[in-house]
């Protein structure tokens, strides 16, 4: 029998959670691929990085209540961040990831246009970001 799934939490820059399977298999790494749309794998520490939002889905698909270690960083947001559910201090592949989701999940040909102002300041935040970054 595979042993029970155990995944620790902490904060990371902000308003992140970086997730570390203290138990696990390749089908439990793959359910949290599924679950998430926005992610990122930091190789170094072996830690998936997700919003904070997206927390309460890997407690929906584990069945699992993860407290997260310490205590987020207070600090003032810069607007285009939250637009895009980041921080200022996001690694470039979560700032991709995130946008990429936010893109697909607001598209006006996915819901007729209903959101379209959004994805329109998505779109402006974003691009200044990506211009200010150099990616």
């Amino acid at each position: 029998m595979a042993s029970p799934v155990r995944i620790c939490a902490r904060w990371y820059q902000g308003r992140f959670v970086a997730l570390s399977f203290a138990r696990y298999n390749r089908a439990a790494v793959q359910r949290l691929k599924d679950a998430l749309s926005v992610r990122a794998y930091d190789a170094e520490n072996k830690e998936w990085l997700i919003p904070e939002w997206a927390l309460e889905d890997v407690e929906d698909e584990f069945g699992l209540s993860i407290s997260v270690a310490g205590r987020p960083p207070q600090h003032l947001q810069d607007p285009r961040y939250s637009v895009l559910s980041v921080c200022r201090d996001a690694p470039d592949c979560v700032l991709k990831a995130a946008y990429k989701a936010l893109a697909f999940e607001l598209h006006p040909d996915r819901n007729g246009g209903a959101n379209a102002e959004r994805m329109k300041q998505l779109n402006s935040a974003f691009q200044a970001i990506s211009k200010e970054r150099g990616f």
